[in-house]
């Protein structure tokens, strides 16, 4: 069972603090950091009339991972094999796996 979130949200994965807590800083940089933020709010903010609640969060999770961490979030001068992707999905996803 996860422990509960001791800034108060009802969810801990939810909660951005227990989060970074958990993993550490993704970046120092503050640009790249909000960036990765309003992209994540905005795939939220779109998905939320269409998607229910209590899936949400980890489609929004697979889609930044399947779609730009996969493939390489920098414009690449050749895409990579589709082994190396699913290999980049793979760790990503378990970066962020809250179990």
């Amino acid at each position: 069972m996860t422990p509960p979130c001791p800034h108060r949200h009802a969810d801990p994965r939810m909660c951005d603090q227990c989060r970074r807590d958990r993993l550490g800083p993704t970046s120092t940089d503050p640009d790249i950091t909000a960036a990765w933020t309003t992209l994540r709010c905005g795939l939220e903010a779109a998905l939320r009339p269409y998607v229910q609640d209590a899936v949400r969060e980890d489609l929004v999770r697979r889609i930044v991972a399947e779609l730009l961490t996969g493939p390489g979030w920098k414009p690449p001068l050749k895409l990579a094999p589709p082994v190396i992707q699913e290999a980049r999905v793979q760790r990503a996803l378990a970066a962020e796996d809250p179990s």
